[in-house]
């Protein structure tokens, strides 16, 4: 696929929302399998302070797509997620 960042940049202005998640990439095996956030190769610190330092208005969701532990759940799992985003943003 084409860099997430170039194509933020290029289109920013058409864009009002982004579905967020981490994935491996098409050299790495498994091929673009869903990854917990920070363990795949999807450029997330990139993206989020691209959005921040340029101030555009385009809202971004976690996309809790990937296998969750049978010791954890959904609402924990975001909990990892929404750290892992802020530590990117500091």
């Amino acid at each position: 696929g084409k860099n997430p960042v170039d194509f933020i940049n290029k289109y920013h202005d058409r864009i009002y929302s982004i579905h967020l998640k981490d994935k491996t990439g098409k050299n790495t095996e498994p091929a673009n399998t869903n990854q917990v956030w920070g363990q795949g190769e999807t450029p997330l610190k990139e993206v989020l302070n691209l959005l921040k330092d340029n101030k555009w208005p385009i809202y971004c969701d976690i996309e809790l797509e990937y296998e969750i532990k049978p010791w954890s759940n959904a609402v924990k799992e975001l909990g990892v997620c929404v750290r892992h985003a802020r530590e990117l943003l500091m």
